[in-house]
């Protein structure tokens, strides 16, 4: 299957899912952007070049399908609810690697997304209202619906 180029802000802002924007910057947030992996250099999937039907309706992808590694906006998604667990009550480095290790399986479903999502509930159980408050504006939009369930009911 063939796709259209996507481009997408490193913060994450979908700008176009078939190669139509012309500019190197995001229009809502001035973040670089970017239409291929920076790992592998593959492109990040858009809509399938060979469809005759284009919906308005596009999922932003998480990895890269050809190598696996991360996009910048998810790193980006990881980094601040790591930032933002650290900022409150001390937390040892276990629990800081649990929130880490967990976003992945929460973003993308997957059989080990009801486990993560158990361990990160119950992690950020010790956080103040504050920061829990906090991690879930930043993730709820990005959680897969098996996550929502578990973290936040």
């Amino acid at each position: 299957m063939k796709y259209y180029p996507a481009i997408i802000c490193k913060n994450g802002h979908v700008l176009s899912c078939t190669n139509s924007y012309q500019h190197q910057f995001c229009k809502t947030c001035g973040a670089e952007a970017v239409s291929r992996c920076e790992s592998c250099g593959y492109i990040i999937e858009g809509y399938l070049l060979d469809s005759s039907i284009l919906t308005s309706y596009y999922k932003k992808p998480y990895y890269c399908p050809k190598c696996g590694a991360p996009y910048p906006w998810t790193i980006k998604l990881i980094d601040n609810a790591v930032e933002i667990a650290s900022l409150d009550t001390p937390l040892d480095e276990q629990s800081l690697a649990v929130i880490k290790n967990a976003i992945p399986y929460l973003i993308t479903e997957s059989i080990d997304t009801p486990v993560q999502a158990a361990k990160f509930a119950n992690t950020i159980n010790d956080l103040s209202d504050l920061a829990r408050a906090a991690i879930k504006s930043l993730l709820f939009d990005y959680a897969c619906n098996a996550a929502k369930s578990i973290i936040w009911g």
